[in-house]
């Protein structure tokens, strides 16, 4: 059975990792990891008491795992999330892979008292992220639900079932141009319940030799929102002589545009679904994998 084919849902963490040497636990999973890129959130140290102690506790975990993001993107999405504090009720982290974001996500939950999902289409990403967590804030373990799966059917199978939550979304899952806008569009159907949308890799592009080739974040946001979409900027801008990250890398071959930033906070509130048709929309489940329907 492939991901794809098995039923998505809810999931148990892994209780045979919890043993493991924090080394050990990638290596278990088969999780490789590439750049073994770290973010140095101490470097935000000082700006608010509140990031002053998710970055200590983040720094626990200290080895065996890479982040996803820069230290600004982590930075840029605590104050997102901090300037909101009083009218969210739950994070939502979908794309967790070795559990950077998650982490400051469950460290957000445990701050301001969010309920707190972490959604990935591939369970060792969900476990990884899981015990990530855990090791960091092992009080919030109980409370971080996994869904092993996708958005448009975490929707379904959740969000359409759960009244009254207003959620901040952080998306750094499939960059994929189809899946990304799936992703999106499926927000329509619960819009009363979403707040906003963190979404990274907005700068990123890859080669054409490569699997996933392409990665038109940006491109997928503006075709669900339109090009008057309204965003604040977050994360690292790169220039055109940061050539480690604006060339091709040789891992996957990706690489960003200059100039452009890494990520993107979208409110809903100031902005409109341009697709799919506000008036006339299709079922929700034009927008799901077929083997979930």
């Amino acid at each position: 059975m492939t991901v794809s084919d098995r039923k998505y849902g809810f999931i148990e963490p892994s209780s045979g990792i919890q043993h493991l040497d924090a080394t050990d636990i990638q290596k278990q999973l088969g999780i490789q990891i590439y750049s073994g890129h770290r973010a140095n959130l101490a470097a935000y140290r000082g700006k608010n008491a509140h990031f002053d102690r998710i970055a200590e506790r983040a720094a626990r975990f200290d080895v065996g795992y890479e982040d996803q993001c820069s230290a600004a993107y982590y930075w840029d999405l605590f104050n997102c999330i901090f300037a909101f504090r009083e009218k969210l009720t739950k994070v939502v982290d979908l794309g967790v892979y070795m559990g950077g974001s998650s982490v400051i996500l469950a460290g957000c939950a445990h701050e301001f008292n969010f309920q707190i999902d972490l959604i990935d289409i591939d369970d060792k990403y969900l476990h990884f992220g899981h015990e990530r967590v855990r090791r960091t804030y092992p009080e919030q373990a109980d409370n971080v639900r996994l869904y092993g799966g996708d958005l448009p059917t975490y929707v379904r199978d959740v969000l359409c079932k759960e009244q009254g939550s207003c959620i901040l979304l952080h998306h750094d899952a499939s960059h994929e141009f189809g899946q990304v806008v799936r992703d999106l569009s499926s927000l329509f159907y619960v819009k009363d319940q979403i707040h906003s949308v963190a979404i990274q890799d907005t700068n990123l592009r890859g080669q054409p030799d490569f699997s996933n080739a392409g990665r038109f974040v940006d491109a997928a946001a503006y075709a669900v929102f339109g090009f008057n979409m309204k965003y604040v900027p977050i994360g690292t801008t790169f220039g055109e002589n940061d050539t480690l990250m604006t060339m091709p890398n040789r891992f996957q071959g990706n690489y960003v545009l200059p100039g452009m930033p890494e990520g993107w906070f979208i409110p809903l509130e100031h902005n409109t679904f341009k697709y799919p048709h506000a008036l006339a929309p299709p079922p929700l489940d034009a927008f799901i994998n077929p083997t979930q329907r």
